[in-house]
Formats: structure tokens, sequence, C-alpha cells
């Protein structure tokens, strides 16, 4: 009867023991899993952070060349004005001269 207590014993012993290394693997793997999404994670957040930065880059690439575009439109706008007032004075001594000339014809 010891001797069968023994084997009783010996084969708990026994599935403790292979029920230990299970758990071990589980556990093993388990921070495996862990250690490589947290390194996925990493990786993620470096390209975000990498796009982030590109996109603001862009952005304020984007505003500086509006700027640019809008000095470029208010120098063309008052060129245009400058000249409107050119053609207004000319259309005026052009007027002026042909009263002239009427006035002497009389």
């Amino acid at each position: 009867q010891v001797l069968s207590e023994g084997n009783s014993l010996q084969e708990e012993v026994n599935s403790l023991q292979r029920q230990l290394e299970e758990e071990t693997r589980q556990r093993e793997g388990n921070e495996q899993t862990m250690k490589s999404q947290l390194e996925y994670s990493s990786h993620l957040r470096e390209d975000y952070e990498a796009q982030t930065a590109e996109v603001w880059m862009k952005y304020r690439q984007l505003l500086l060349l509006r700027d640019i575009q809008n000095q470029k439109l208010a120098a063309k706008t008052e060129h245009a004005q400058h000249l409107q007032q050119v053609v207004q004075h000319h259309e005026q001594v052009v007027q002026d001269l042909q009263q002239d000339n009427a006035q002497k014809e009389l």
C-alpha cells in the first residue's frame, strides 16, 4: 500500500510539474506577446509623430505660400488701381483738349 501511495504521490507531483511547466510556457508566451505589442505600439507612435510633424511642416508651408500670394495679389491690385487712375487722368486731359479745340473753332 505504501508503494501505491508513493506512485499516486509521484503521479500527482508529475501532474503538478507538467501544469507548472505549461503555466510557465503560457506566461513566457504572454510576456513575449506583450513585448511584441509594445514594440509595435512604439513604432506606430514614432510613425504617427513623424507624420504629424510632416503635416505641420506642410501646413506652415501652405500658410507661407498663401501669405506670399496675398501679398502679390495686393501689389497687383494696387498697380491696377494706379493704372486706372493714370487712364482716368489721360481721359480727362483728352477731354479737356477736345473742349479747348471746340471752343477755339467757335
